[in-house]
């Protein structure tokens, strides 16, 4: 994707339908998945319209690439939602990779019409559980961040 510089969604599934089934065969799970989703969004787009949105879209991007490392895929799934699949085995290594772009993501602003917007995203994480389908993971991580919702701004739950 131009914007954000995030793989596109098609060729992430793709990539790790193929990714999954290799690791079937070897009987490994190997795949975590972080979905991450922009704080107060409808407010930004509300007060300074979607280009302000776009810019922090493009900016949450940045730092999710920052973060990957070679192999993993990070892409936007949504207006001010992405997902990262990362390769590996732990939660705790997916949880340290959320504290790095939380804590960038803190340090971060977006100045609009004179005005300062602090980024923060709540994310929710989880881990690929041995033969566990691709729909399975997505489904469990989408659980995770409902639970990051229900927390404050900035939240990790996995």
């Amino acid at each position: 994707d131009p914007r954000t510089g995030l793989y596109r969604p098609g060729f992430v599934e793709e990539s790790l339908r193929n990714q999954l089934a290799l690791e079937d065969r070897q009987a490994r799970a190997g795949v975590a998945l972080v979905l991450v989703e922009i704080d107060q969004l409808s407010r930004l787009r509300d007060r300074y319209g979607q280009s302000a949105v776009s810019e922090v879209s493009a900016l949450v991007g940045r730092q999710l690439r920052s973060q990957a490392r070679a192999g993993d895929l990070p892409t936007q799934s949504g207006d001010g939602q992405f997902a990262v699949y990362l390769q590996c085995e732990e939660l705790e290594q997916a949880e340290a990779f959320c504290r790095r772009v939380a804590m960038l993501l803190a340090r971060d602003q977006l100045e609009v019409n004179g005005d300062v917007f602090k980024v923060a995203a709540r994310m929710g994480v989880a881990v690929r559980q041995a033969g566990e389908s691709l729909d399975g993971l997505q489904q469990r991580a989408q659980l995770q961040l409902r639970a990051a919702r229900d927390r404050r701004a900035g939240s990790i739950a996995g």
